[in-house]
């Protein structure tokens, strides 16, 4: 399962605070491939800020085809970095 409960959380000045990884399944450009994400939440009341950071390979995806598809010019492995914040509607 995708889903991982997480409950050590760390309580800074009135922020809740945890790291942890996450597996799931990525669906892109067609193709679904198993991916691990690395992120970090913080919750002060009702609001929350998450930012992480995954890689994955291009071409498991179907990325980069044509000229594109060799790695020696353009590499297979991409970096995705990712932040938002939420609140919690009344």
């Amino acid at each position: 399962s995708s889903r991982r409960r997480h409950t050590r959380f760390r309580n800074v000045t009135g922020v809740q605070t945890c790291a942890l990884p996450i597996s799931g399944t990525l669906s892109l450009n067609g193709k679904a491939r198993p991916v691990r994400l690395d992120f970090s939440l913080a919750t002060t009341g009702d609001s929350a800020k998450v930012k992480g950071t995954a890689s994955l390979q291009r071409t498991a995806f179907g990325v980069g085809t044509g000229e594109f598809a060799s790695t020696d010019a353009l590499a297979d492995a991409v970096g995705v970095n990712f932040a938002f914040s939420a609140k919690r509607q009344p």
